[in-house]
């Protein structure tokens, strides 16, 4: 988990290119994500921009399947209390 949440705080990667680092499947991957979308760790951000004349300049290979996620604050204190534990 805290390889996954310090990737998404350094700023991601495709799934794709995440599970290959990490020598594990996407379907366990994603397992993992929900599991820590669902513990309040990691919120989804919209990428919803219909309404903005410049939504195909800003992410062009995003559509609207593309799921973008970050480090809430209790997935902040996480990675802290990992980084804690092993100093």
């Amino acid at each position: 988990m805290k390889k996954i949440l310090l990737r998404i705080r350094e700023g991601g990667g495709t799934l794709n290119d995440l599970a290959e680092e990490l020598g594990i499947s996407i379907p366990t991957l994603q397992a993992m994500i929900d599991f820590m979308e669902n513990r309040g760790y990691l919120e989804k951000i919209s990428t919803h921009c219909a309404g903005c004349p410049l939504s195909s300049k800003c992410f062009p290979e995003y559509d609207s399947t593309t799921k973008i996620y970050t480090l809430t604050p209790s997935g902040i204190e996480l990675i802290s209390e990992i980084n804690r534990s092993v100093e």
